[in-house]
Order: C-alpha cells, then structure tokens, then sequence
C-alpha cells in the first residue's frame, strides 16, 4: 500500500497536481517592490506564480508598457504600488492620474485587482512638501480605483498607525521609502490578506 502511495504522489508530481501555486499574480512596481522580490517570492511563492514586473526609479506612466504585458498573460490578480516616484518627481497629479486610469484598465479583465496608496510619512531632503503630494495623489488613486472596481491596499494608513505606535516590530524603512526587512513583510502581509479574499472564478 505504502508504495502505491508513493507511486501516486511521484506521479502527482511529476503532472503538476501537487505543489502547484493556486494563482497567477502579477506585481506592478518601482524599487518598493523591486527590492523586496526575493521576499515576496518566499512569503507569497507558494500560493502565487508572480510575475514581477518592476523598475527602480520609474513613475507610473513609464510602467504602462510592462503592464501591458502581464496583463496579456491573463493573471488571476495584480497588485499595482505605483506613484512614490510620481510624488518625488512632482509630477502633475492629473498626467499621473490619466496614466493610473490607463494602467487600470489594462487590468480590467483581471478577476481580483489591487493597488497600494502610497505612503504618505515619506520626507524630503529638499523639504517640499511631499507629504501634501503623496495625499494628493492618494486621493486621487482611490478615485481611479473606484471607477475600475478595483480594491485599495492602504499602506498609508498601515504606516501611520505604525508611526503612531511607536514602530513595535522595528523600523519600517530606512530612509522613510524604502521598507527594511520588517516593512517588506508588513507589506506583504497586507498583499497576502487581499489575496486571500480573491477569487479569480468571480470577476471584479
């Protein structure tokens, strides 16, 4: 019996049954998600096939190409951080906007789709007003969000309460953009808990 049990799993194996992640998730970035991919490929690896596609340094409408391409695959879900370089860059909110709104619908087909507010603690060097940007443009991405159906990630409302809390687990980034090891699997975390809710045989 034993060896016929062993059989069955080797065999299982070897078609794919076993081991197999139960969706395809493609994860739309700059470095925020650039620098945590080997993270996210072991929290989130077992579950998700992801297709990462992400690029230090790039706003949003430089990402509508590559979107473009995952979204060909047909993912079951997606994930989009996107909007921190738009902020630091001062980029117009509305060219932002108009470029979150084509981004989006590319993914429109996509059964269970995500995008990420983008943290509003982030600080200048320069001492602008980032901080106004990033509610501007948060502000604005829940609007876009709205009109495609798709859910918000709040990872700004994550970070402040965590600022607020005096950073219990450790520090959340290490330049106020960046997650350190902790923020990656804080963040992550958060993707994990709306991945869970997805079910890609129900569009959205």
């Amino acid at each position: 019996m034993a060896a016929v049990v062993v059989a069955i799993v080797v065999l299982a194996g070897g078609c794919g049954w076993l081991f197999e992640p139960d969706q395809d998730t493609a994860l739309i970035g700059d470095s925020i998600t650039d620098q945590a991919r080997s993270a996210f490929r072991a929290e989130l690896g077992d579950d998700h096939d992801l297709d990462i596609r992400a690029v230090g340094g790039l706003r949003t409408d430089q990402l509508v190409g590559p979107t473009a391409e995952a979204a060909a695959r047909h993912p079951d879900a997606a994930v989009v951080n996107l909007g921190t370089n738009d902020v630091f860059q001062d980029h117009p909110l509305d060219a932002s906007m108009a470029s979150m709104d084509e981004l989006l619908g590319l993914l429109d087909g996509v059964p269970c789709s995500f995008v990420v507010t983008v943290n509003e603690s982030m600080a200048s060097g320069a001492g602008d007003d980032v901080a106004g940007r990033a509610a501007a443009f948060n502000d604005g991405l829940r609007q876009v969000a709205v009109a495609h159906g798709v859910e918000v990630i709040d990872w700004a409302a994550f970070v402040e309460a965590y600022l607020a809390a005096g950073q219990p687990e450790g520090d959340l980034t290490f330049d106020t953009i960046h997650p350190t090891e902790v923020g990656q699997r804080l963040l992550i975390q958060l993707y994990d808990d709306a991945l869970a809710g997805c079910d890609p045989d129900v569009g959205g």
